[in-house]
């Protein structure tokens, strides 16, 4: 082969590794662009989401009332202190003050709340938050708690897809002499799931009128909030909480 000759295939192979580098490094740099932009687009979307995220304002408050339990409501609930659990068959079990079975021992705040946010609600739960001392159930299904000593932090709305503008009711109840509040963390959480599937929650500070706003929730939390399985390993071994 000629000295012309490799002079050709020396600069054809210099252009091709050249060509080939320049491409992979035009490549990296198209693929930074794109990950950059995509980045940029999910704040963007996750920005708008939470300015459009749904979130309940306080339109109306009753301070705690009587004979008024019969009225109408979209979330019905009771909060039950209970004493230390015990072991009956092997299994614990919770004792609550039996006068609660009757209607006329309890006591109520009601709530008015409007979705405020740009989303509409899908639906909504009603979770204890002081899972060490106070059980959370719907109000028709007490005597069911109290009878067989079981326990439970959750009550759902009856009312569903509450529109931005639209209104749902609470009515949250007490043993008359139990009223329960802490000045230092919220009683209970309102956790709203909206259409697109998101999770969001707000602190409710029940008895009082004070609620926090909407922010993201997981549904991990959510659930481990619920669980009444996950309290009983609590209660076996305190040192879980």
């Amino acid at each position: 082969m000629n000295e012309t000759a490799i002079t050709i295939i020396s600069s054809v192979a210099s252009a091709i590794i050249g060509a080939f580098i320049g491409g992979f490094i035009t490549f990296l740099i198209e693929k930074k662009k794109l990950k950059t932009e995509l980045m940029l687009e999910k704040k963007k979307e996750i920005k708008l989401e939470y300015e459009k995220r749904p979130r309940l304002e306080l339109r109306e408050y009753k301070s705690i009332s009587e004979g008024k339990l019969d009225s109408d409501a979209d979330l019905k609930c009771v909060f039950l202190n209970f004493d230390k659990p015990v072991t009956e068959n092997k299994s614990l079990t919770f004792r609550y003050d039996d006068k609660a079975v009757d209607i006329n021992n309890l006591c109520c705040v009601e709530y008015v709340f409007e979705n405020t946010g740009g989303t509409e609600i899908d639906s909504v739960c009603l979770v204890s938050n002081q899972p060490k001392t106070t059980s959370l159930i719907e109000l028709e299904h007490r005597s069911l708690l109290i009878t067989n000593k079981i326990l439970c932090y959750e009550a759902w709305a009856d009312k569903r897809f509450i529109k931005p503008g639209e209104k749902i009711s609470f009515k949250v109840c007490y043993l008359k002499d139990k009223v329960t509040n802490s000045p230092i963390s919220s009683v209970a959480v309102i956790y709203l799931q909206d259409i697109n599937g998101n999770l969001w929650h707000q602190a409710l500070f029940c008895p009082t009128n004070e609620i926090e706003n909407s922010t993201r929730a997981s549904f991990e939390e959510f659930k481990n909030n619920r669980d009444t399985t996950i309290a009983m390993e609590c209660f076996k071994k305190p040192y879980l909480w």
